[in-house]
């Protein structure tokens, strides 16, 4: 795909990385943005070769959010009436939330609103020190996705304080309400990630990504049938033959070859 304000690379291990490249602009989300970051979540989920994908900005910012100055220019008259907005709200975190793959945000800097639940949507969040979390929408709008992740990762009260009062949470709050995997120094931020995907690589792919559906699936099912989706897994597998390369693996204490 072509691209304009985003940069996207895959390296041999199956690592993509997906950068928010508008650093002069606060990598604000305007409609081309979020044409791009939905283009490559699409790529991502439909590309076999993708085991792990790390999104991050250039610059100062993570993603400064909702670029303002094009709202203006959309928004029709009070009363129109008119639907103006490309996709129904939440649209690209749930595109986000339903990558397949493991999804990491490194968070060089501040992200505000709509990159704020773009990297609430992913799997880990590793936070420079400087970076901070912030649902601003109370000043502008109703808020989105931020409404389901919040009370779910950190209770009711704590998703009141961050919806409804609207201030930034700073990555050490953020690390202690368990909001974020790792906080670290700037210059450590891409060290971190990369420490965090050979982790992760260890592991069979198919392995973390019916794990990473038992996780979130298992939010909206009772005991029984998140079991029956998880003895369903242990089946799939076994027939692939990972059950049996991880079980040699461990007893010859060698790393693990996988079946592609």
């Amino acid at each position: 795909m072509e691209r304009e304000i985003t940069e996207y690379n895959l390296d041999k291990r199956g690592v993509a990385k997906l950068t928010l490249n508008r650093p002069e602009k606060l990598n604000t989300f305007d409609l081309k943005m979020q044409g791009e970051i939905a283009a490559t979540l699409n790529e991502v989920n439909a590309d076999p070769n993708v085991k792990i994908l790390v999104i991050t900005g250039k610059g100062k910012y993570f993603s400064s959010g909702l670029d303002v100055k094009e709202v203006i220019q959309l928004l029709p008259e009070a009363g129109a009436n008119k639907e103006v907005w490309p996709e129904p709200a939440g649209a690209g975190d749930i595109r986000a939330a339903s990558v397949k793959k493991i999804t990491i945000a490194a968070l060089n800097g501040p992200a505000v609103g709509m990159s704020c639940d773009l990297a609430l949507s992913c799997d880990f969040r590793i936070m420079a020190e400087s970076a901070t979390l912030w649902e601003a929408y109370a000043r502008l709008m109703p808020p989105s996705a931020g409404t389901w992740f919040l009370p779910r990762m950190i209770g009711l009260q704590r998703a009141m304080e961050m919806l409804l009062l609207g201030e930034p949470i700073d990555a050490m709050k953020a690390y202690e309400w368990g909001l974020v995997y790792k906080v670290v120094s700037e210059n450590q931020l891409e060290a971190a990630t990369d420490e965090l995907c050979e982790k992760l690589l260890q592991y069979s792919p198919a392995v973390l990504q019916y794990t990473k559906a038992s996780i979130l699936g298992g939010l909206h099912k009772d005991l029984p049938n998140a079991m029956d989706y998880i003895s369903w897994t242990r089946h799939m597998t076994i027939n692939l033959g990972i059950v049996q390369e991880a079980a040699r693996a461990i007893s010859l204490k060698r790393r693990p070859n996988y079946p592609a």
